[in-house]
C-alpha cells in the first residue's frame, strides 16, 4: 500500500489510525493473511474461520477485512476430523460426511478437505433462494465421494470428485440446485440423475465412463446444462 503526499502511522495500512487527511481501519494487510484463517482462499472466501486471531478484534467488535459481520456459519470435514468438535475451523473439523451435513441449514457452507471418503454426500436440508447451501472442496483439490444425493432445495456442490458408485453418482431430487466444476466418473450408473427436479443447472462438469451421462425425469423442467465433457458413457447422455 503507497499513499504518497500523506504522513503514515508507523503500524501502516493494517494499523488503526486516523491523521488529518486519512484514515485507516480494520484491514487485513499484507503477511498478517498467513495466520489469518481465512475459509478457504482457493476458493475465494476471505471469511475467516471460528478460532481465527483475528476473530472479533475489529473496532467495534466484529471482524476485520471485509466481512465484520459474517453472513452465513462455515463448516470443515476432514478424514482427520473429529465428530465431538465443532466444525467451525481447519482446525476443529468434524470427520464424517454424514455428521457434517447433518447440521446443515440455509446459508451455511461446508468445506471438505482432500481425502477419499467411504460414505455418500449426502444433504437432505434446504437453502433459500439467494443463500443456499453451499459445499466445496476444499482449497479445490481432490475430495472423492461415492456418491452424492441432495434431496434438498437450493444447494450449490462445487469441485468434488464422484467415483466407484455401483448406482448413480449424482440423484438430485430437489429444486434450485447448482453441479460445479465437478468430475463425475466411473459409475455404474447415471452420473447425474434428477428426478423431478426443478431448475437443475450443470456446468463446467466432466461426465465420463457412467452407465449414463445426465438423465431428467419427471418433472425436471428448467435444467441448464452448459460448457461440460460427457464422454464414454455407456447409454450416451
Amino acid at each position: 500500500t503507497r499513499v504518497q503526499n500523506f504522513s503514515m502511522d508507523p503500524s501502516g495500512p493494517g494499523g488503526n489510525w486516523a491523521a488529518a487527511d486519512i484514515a485507516f481501519y480494520n484491514n487485513i494487510v499484507g503477511d498478517r493473511k498467513k495466520t489469518a484463517r481465512f475459509a478457504d482462499p482457493g476458493n475465494l472466501d476471505y471469511r475467516l474461520q471460528s478460532d481465527s486471531p483475528l476473530a472479533g478484534k475489529a473496532i467495534g467488535g466484529g471482524n476485520p477485512g471485509a466481512f465484520f459481520r459474517q453472513d452465513g456459519r462455515i463448516f470443515y470435514v476432514s478424514p482427520s476430523g473429529v465428530d465431538s468438535s465443532s466444525g467451525t475451523s481447519e482446525r476443529l473439523a468434524f470427520r464424517t460426511l454424514s455428521k457434517a451435513c447433518g447440521v446443515l441449514r440455509a446459508g451455511d457452507t461446508l468445506y471438505v478437505s482432500e481425502g477419499v471418503y467411504q460414505e455418500p454426500l449426502a444433504v437432505r436440508s434446504s437453502g433459500n433462494p439467494g443463500n443456499p447451501i453451499m459445499l466445496r472442496a476444499f482449497g479445490r483439490k481432490k475430495a472423492v465421494v461415492p456418491s452424492v444425493l441432495l434431496e434438498g432445495s437450493n444447494i450449490t456442490v462445487q469441485g468434488f470428485t464422484v467415483s466407484g458408485s455401483g448406482q448413480d453418482a449424482v440423484s438430485v431430487r430437489g429444486d434450485n440446485v447448482s453441479l460445479e466444476r465437478c468430475a463425475v466418473y466411473g459409475n455404474r450408473g447415471a452420473g447425474v440423475r434428477a428426478s423431478s427436479a426443478r431448475n437443475l443447472s450443470v456446468t463446467a462438469c466432466t461426465i465420463a465412463e457412467n452407465l449414463a451421462g445426465i438423465c431428467l425425469e419427471g418433472d425436471s423442467a428448467g435444467a441448464i446444462v452448459r460448457d461440460n465433457i460427457f464422454a464414454d458413457n455407456a447409454e450416451g447422455s
